[in-house]
């Protein structure tokens, strides 16, 4: 009975090699080399296919991607094997809509260090707790996050060729963290600018001085009462000196307000103004023509 490493010989000894293609970056040909990259590669434990995963790793490490289209929500890639054509294979994740994405960039901009890092294009991982904080996924967090197919004719999910896309998809992301993010919807330049507008309204508001509620001086009781401001200048047979002090005070407390009862207040002050004025003239002629 031929035995599973049998098998993938056999099989890789029928694949049809490709000239240029997709290769992993790391010389070694290893994959999962930083937390994102492997929380990726995690993914591949929803699915049960121990042979055919094993038979991706290969694919990606030999370079038997011929193309990788990545794209928000959807990545497509075509992967040569042992066919003379190359199958198709289709990727599909969640994409996080305007409101979710304004919910995670909030959180993002509230925190100084993780701003900081994703600005130098460093990836701490702060980032996935703000994508657990609303419930909202960074990496695929179960199968039903996953929609994939290929056109080849085998079954299961993944199929080799689908496993080998996810392989140099983690070797993708694991030297560029933002493709990440792009998947789900955010392009690095879009995340970073919008970013740097949340950052200036935060700092905006941090320096916004508060403002002091002016009060509104309100009229002297005691002068309203004992003065009738509308027939006050009618008759000056009971104008006091101290009468006219208070409506001085009163009209300077109140020059910068425009109405504040009908008639208007500063029509009558300034009426006030005019007719105490004529009272002293005519007090100081008076005794000028008793003095002579």
């Amino acid at each position: 009975m031929a035995t599973l490493d049998t098998r993938l010989k056999h099989f890789q000894t029928k694949l049809r090699k490709v000239k240029n293609g997709i290769r992993p970056k790391n010389l070694e040909g290893k994959f999962g080399n930083k937390w994102w990259s492997k929380k990726w590669l995690e993914s591949l434990e929803f699915f049960v296919n121990d042979k055919r995963i094993v038979q991706g790793r290969f694919y990606a490490r030999e370079g038997q991607i011929r193309s990788l289209i990545i794209d928000k929500g959807c990545i497509q890639a075509k992967v040569q094997g042992t066919k003379i054509k190359p199958y198709s294979v289709i990727i599909k994740l969640q994409v996080l809509t305007d409101e979710e994405w304004q919910n995670i960039l909030e959180q993002m901009a509230k925190n100084a260090m993780l701003f900081s890092k994703l600005l130098i294009e460093k990836f701490p991982e702060d980032l996935e707790k703000i994508f657990s904080k609303f419930n909202y996924p960074l990496f695929p967090s179960n199968s039903n996050d996953l929609l994939t197919s290929c056109t080849c004719a085998d079954w299961a999910n993944p199929c080799k060729h689908t496993a080998a896309v996810f392989y140099i998809l983690s070797d993708f992301i694991e030297y560029d963290p933002f493709k990440l993010l792009f998947i789900r919807g955010k392009s690095r330049i879009e995340i970073r600018e919008i970013l740097r507008q949340y950052q200036r309204i935060i700092a905006i508001q941090e320096n916004k001085p508060k403002r002091k509620i002016k009060k509104i001086p309100r009229y002297n009781n005691q002068v309203e009462k004992r003065i009738n401001l509308i027939s006050f200048w009618k008759s000056n047979e009971k104008v006091k000196l101290t009468d006219i002090v208070k409506i001085a005070k009163l009209k300077r407390e109140t020059s910068n307000f425009d109405d504040f009862t009908e008639p208007k207040l500063v029509e009558l002050l300034n009426l006030s103004y005019k007719k105490a004025s004529e009272i002293v003239n005519n007090k100081l002629t008076k005794l000028s023509y008793e003095n002579d």
